[in-house]
């Protein structure tokens, strides 16, 4: 840009027209997310819910619509500002003023509505829709980065007297007739759509200017739409890179020569819909300690989103995707987060969603035990709702906190049990269970003869083969 500008300096050429719509695209560039962070400061009213009261906003006042507000009321401006980030829907009466709109406007009155000096409208990223007709008179202002909708049958007028600036830089949808007079013209900004439907009929008889900027802007009709350009009808700077969309061209064409009538590649009748608004859902999880939790995000509406992410470890992350992100945190409590999301056209939106952390449960698998061969251990977990053991050797049931351990084979065995508790998170601990060998004794018989009644003994444990450390009993029998 910096050389286009020098390079008409050298050639001692200034075109004023072009500069002119260079500084209202930057300052439109430059301006936006700072009118939208203002949209919020020195209002004089603020709309939080919903509100029908009629309002009055002179000069130095400002009434602000958030965008959980939504506004009904009549409103007249004599002088002041209104700044929608909401829904506005009102009958609004200009008297100098100015709006500027991140939200759904909707001009109600069926009567039609007149724009004349000190009259602005910028709709900055948001919906405009007039249930009347649109006229444009004096030095009016209207700019449009989105979406401009028009009721069927309705038309706009841009009179002779219009001097102000009139630019398109989104949608203009019509299905009704659009009439240019205005000398100052009606401006087409990049890849910008003028749609009138299949009852609008288009005339010029003032200046229309197309893209500056190598782009191409599209006026798109039906092949019964009449197309006229009078005598008088001028088709200014960028003009070669507007596109009239009709078959067979003008159907009348008296003035200089208009748009190309070949089909470029920005426009079509499938551009003849509005850009859907911006909507942000966020989905978060649940995870036990320890685990890691996702975030999904997915927008919705005009085409390429940022996502700015707070909360937790992910703050200050920032992504670019088509229309989904994903985000990944391990956080050791319940956090939440917040995803902010800006379109390419501007449009903000934002959701919150938590990462609900769940504790552990705290698994006790008993006491380690020793029991005899083919005995019997009565085995106890406790710290959840739900218990597996593993493996279910010897268990007559492993699925419940309180199995019963039969030691069939010696040895020491170690039995896990995965505790769950409501949530649906784990804990583990393990019990050792000795089994003693089988006890298989045998005697050799006594080799003495005692005689009764006499003081004679024998130690039997010298009879003990194989097995040591049983109990005798028996008649007779003393001792172990």
């Amino acid at each position: 840009m910096k050389s286009m500008i020098t390079s008409f300096f050298k050639n001692k050429v200034i075109n004023l027209e072009i500069i002119r719509v260079l500084f209202i695209t930057l300052s439109l560039i430059f301006s936006s997310n700072f009118l939208y962070a203002q949209c919020a400061a020195g209002c004089t009213w603020t709309v939080t819910g919903s509100n029908s009261t009629n309002c009055t906003v002179n000069a130095g006042q400002k009434l602000c619509i958030t965008s959980t507000g939504d506004y009904s009321g009549d409103l007249t401006l004599n002088g002041g500002t209104v700044c929608n980030n909401g829904t506005l829907r009102s009958d609004i009466t200009f008297n100098s003023g100015r709006i500027d709109n991140y939200g759904d406007l909707t001009f109600s009155w069926g009567s039609g509505f007149l724009l004349s000096t000190g009259d602005s409208v910028y709709n900055y990223s948001g919906t405009i829709n007039f249930l009347g007709n649109l006229t444009i008179s004096g030095g009016a202002v209207f700019i449009n980065n989105q979406d401009v909708i028009f009721s069927a049958g309705k038309s706009v007028i841009i009179d002779a007297t219009a001097n102000g600036t009139i630019e398109n830089n989104g949608k203009w949808l019509m299905n009704g007739d659009f009439t240019n007079h205005s000398a100052m013209g009606f401006k087409m900004g990049s890849n910008s759509i003028l749609c009138l439907g299949g009852g609008g009929a288009f005339l010029n008889s003032g200046v229309m200017i197309g893209p500056t900027d190598g782009s191409c802007g599209s006026i798109i009709m039906n092949a019964g739409n009449t197309a006229v350009n009078t005598s008088t009808g001028i088709f200014g700077s960028g003009a070669e890179h507007l596109d009239l969309y009709r078959s067979g061209g003008f159907s009348t064409q008296n003035g200089s020569v208009g748009p190309a009538t070949t089909y470029m590649i920005c426009g079509s009748y499938f551009d003849c819909i509005p850009t859907p608004n911006l909507s942000i859902t966020l989905v978060g999880d649940t995870i036990c300690v320890g685990e890691t939790g996702t975030l999904t995000a997915t927008a919705s509406g005009p085409p390429g989103y940022t996502f700015v992410w707070t909360g937790g470890g992910i703050t200050g992350n920032t992504a670019t995707h088509p229309s989904t992100d994903n985000q990944t945190d391990n956080p050791v409590i319940t956090t939440t987060y917040k995803v902010v999301v800006t379109a390419t056209n501007g449009d903000k939106d934002s959701a919150t969603a938590d990462i609900v952390v769940n504790p552990l449960p705290v698994a006790n698998a008993g006491s380690d035990d020793t029991i005899c061969f083919n005995g019997t251990a009565q085995l106890t977990a406790t710290g959840g709702t739900s218990y597996v053991w593993s493996t279910a050797t010897f268990l007559n049931n492993p699925n419940i906190f309180n199995p019963v351990f039969t030691g069939t084979t010696a040895g020491t065995f170690e039995k896990e049990v995965t505790v769950t508790n409501a949530a649906g998170c784990l804990d583990k601990d393990t019990v050792s269970i000795t089994v003693s060998p089988d006890v298989d004794p045998t005697l050799t018989g006594p080799t003495d003869t005692l005689c009764l009644a006499t003081a004679n003994t024998i130690d039997l444990t010298t009879l003990e083969t194989g097995t040591t450390g049983g109990t005798w009993s028996g008649t007779g029998v003393s001792g172990t």
